[in-house]
């Protein structure tokens, strides 16, 4: 949906939507920051009916600048610290956007993703905690619209990170990405997590073929986003849950 608003009387900052989300699929920190300088700023002007808009902008720029420093870390504590700031930002965005629409199904959704992606950060009981916060907002989403292939993209990955004592795992996974893509055949980011579920190390039918199939979709979709360019690095790899692992405070 294009978002470009200015005019010549009060000169107001300009948001051009197709730019954005070009940054975005290829994680140009330079412009990310620029634009999230502009929504800050059109935020702060007079109450509009793109306010909500502006806040699901803002959080997505906090997500994928999140993913991008956690793919980039490869166990530095600086980096994972950024990242999972960078989460809880872009939380607390995703909050704003649907106290501003309640009847907006991504911005559940987004709000969904973004406790799916705490949960890799916790412990129980928090784990159990943000998991419960995903499903409230899924279905919420799925009250709105039933065919958000996004809805069932984040059930499938809270599953991947989710122990499987407490019904996660990647078999439960798979069924709920593949029904992402089968309500969008276009939707490049089920394909690329499919990829990721079928390359898991934990996983029983791990099938590399598969998974390199995916993956292929998806850069076919999207051959300038900046996570599938990686491929299937180890760092895709979600490490299996242990019970000792730190909680969180947050």
């Amino acid at each position: 949906m294009p978002l470009v608003v200015g005019a010549a009387q009060t000169s107001p900052p300009q948001l051009d939507s197709s730019q954005l989300e070009k940054a975005l699929t290829t994680i140009e920190l330079f412009e990310l920051s620029r634009y999230e300088t502009i929504l800050k700023e059109l935020l702060n002007r007079k109450s509009s009916p793109n306010h909500y808009l502006y806040n699901l902008c803002l959080g997505r720029i906090h997500l994928r600048t999140a993913l991008y420093y956690e793919s980039k870390s490869k166990g530095n504590k600086d980096l994972l610290e950024t990242s999972e700031y960078l989460i809880n930002q872009a939380r607390d965005q995703f909050k704003k956007v649907v106290r501003e629409n309640g009847d907006f199904s991504d911005g559940y959704v987004y709000l969904a993703m973004a406790y799916a992606q705490k949960i890799k950060y916790v412990g129980y009981p928090t784990l159990l905690r943000y998991a419960k916060r995903v499903d409230k907002n899924i279905k919420k989403a799925l009250e709105k619209d039933p065919n958000n292939p996004r809805a069932y993209l984040v059930q499938g990955i809270q599953a991947m990170y989710k122990p499987p004592d407490h019904g996660g795992g990647v078999d439960k996974a798979i069924p709920l990405l593949l029904k992402s893509v089968k309500l969008d055949p276009a939707f490049h980011e089920g394909y690329y997590w499919l990829a990721r579920a079928y390359v898991q190390n934990s996983f029983k039918g791990r099938d590399e073929g598969k998974s390199k199939e995916y993956l292929s979709k998806a850069l076919k979709l999207s051959p300038d986003d900046y996570f599938y360019q990686q491929g299937l690095t180890p760092d895709v790899q979600i490490p299996e849950y242990k019970e000792g692992k730190k909680n969180s405070k947050k």
